[in-house]
């Protein structure tokens, strides 16, 4: 049984349990749900050294950026997609990778952002070059 709260009006939980339900296909709830990716927080020892002696790109940064925007909450979007585009930057890209990066992320937008996400592309780019 899920706890109840003391008050009933502050439960939330609803039983879905009733005749004409069916169980959700299990390949269509994988294919719509959130992506999780494990980035951890201590970038390998190896990238240090190349980041610190060559000036390549810190691919680890911008894996930890694309995951970060891919988990954006709802409402977050404008911020995430942008911070991106920032992360990118920060990694060492230069703009036409940053903005190869962000047309590929787009995909990442919930779907009735993409159009927005796509409009702001050239905003971002002009904001880091500026």
């Amino acid at each position: 049984m899920p706890c109840q709260a003391q008050e009933s009006r502050h439960s939330f939980f609803i039983d879905y349990d009733h005749r004409g339900r069916v169980a959700l296909p299990v390949i269509t709830w994988l294919e719509n749900a959130p992506l999780w990716q494990f980035v951890p927080n201590e970038r390998p020892r190896y990238q240090q050294e190349t980041i610190l002696n060559g000036g390549d790109i810190d691919s680890w940064r911008v894996e930890k950026a694309k995951a970060q925007w891919r988990q954006a909450p709802e409402g977050t979007g404008n911020d995430a997609f942008f911070h991106l585009g920032l992360e990118c930057k920060l990694a060492g890209m230069n703009s036409s990778q940053i903005e190869s990066v962000l047309k590929e992320e787009v995909r990442f937008a919930r779907a009735h952002s993409i159009k927005d996400r796509k409009a702001q592309i050239p905003s971002i780019l002009r904001n880091l070059n500026g």
